[in-house]
């Protein structure tokens, strides 16, 4: 016999922020300083989210080593200043939150983060509820729910790679540096030749 999990019924990704909880395009990268959404969300109407449980961010710092950040712990923001925990309905939430310039360097090349975590999930309504809606299910989807009669907060793990943009300001720097730099050799090459031809 198969057994079916509550986190077939659920998925994560990065989205708009709004209620309307629409998924970014594949070529989505996030900028410094901008705020990063990831949504969560129940495949059914049977079956609800109980909490974002854990939720962390890892990547690489300045110096090339791998730093982490924890952005949800034991279901509570680990950082309330930068980070939100929105719970639009039953089996919808959305995640809000900053990804520091200072621990994350978004200069390095194919720069990126991941994001992993947890979430609990279960069933709707009370003991009694779930017992009726069990014996009520009568779909191909829902017989899969039935499977699931003593699930109890079951766990259901997760995890995005998001691309970090490389900002404009280095960017307009690094330009502004590779002209400069042209010019000065520019101006260096007639003050050779003058020397050499008199040496």
């Amino acid at each position: 016999n198969q057994t079916t999990s509550l986190a077939n019924f659920f998925s994560a990704y990065i989205c708009s922020g709004d209620d309307a909880m629409e998924e970014v395009g594949k070529d989505f990268e996030l900028e410094p300083n901008e705020d990063l959404h990831v949504c969560f969300m129940s495949k059914s109407t049977d079956v609800k989210i109980s909490q974002v449980t854990s939720m962390a961010i890892e990547g690489t710092d300045a110096s090339g080593s791998t730093t982490e950040l924890s952005v949800v712990a034991d279901g509570k923001a680990s950082i309330k200043s930068i980070t939100s925990l929105r719970y639009v309905n039953a089996t919808s939430v959305i995640c809000t939150t900053r990804v520091p310039i200072n621990m994350f360097d978004y200069e390095l090349a194919d720069a990126k983060i991941t994001i992993e975590g947890s979430v609990a999930m279960n069933f709707q309504g009370n003991t009694e509820e779930r017992k009726l809606l069990i014996e009520d299910q009568v779909s191909t989807k829902n017989r899969d729910l039935q499977q699931l009669d003593n699930a109890m907060d079951e766990e259901a793990q997760f995890g995005i790679s998001v691309n970090l943009k490389r900002s404009d300001i280095v960017k307009e720097e690094q330009i502004l540096f590779l002209n400069s730099a042209s010019k000065i050799l520019a101006s260096i090459s007639p003050l050779v030749v003058v020397v050499y031809a008199i040496w």
